[in-house]
């Protein structure tokens, strides 16, 4: 199945948290994604796509 997600998409985890940047979109339903804390570290993780939603950019949720 085609992943929903491009390098370069924001979105955020379904039950909340910080923005996140999509930077590798893989063919089994995950992606990963890097964002900055309040202190301004930045963070590596791997989500599965339907934890996701997305951002539109004026910020809405799609």
């Amino acid at each position: 199945m085609k992943n929903p997600y491009v390098v370069g998409d924001v979105v955020r985890l379904k039950s909340g948290g910080p923005k996140m940047t999509v930077t590798e979109a893989s063919f089994d339903d995950s992606v990963a994604a890097h964002w900055f804390d309040s202190h301004d570290i930045l963070h590596t993780g791997v989500f599965p796509t339907n934890a996701l939603v997305r951002f539109e950019a004026d910020g809405k949720i799609l």
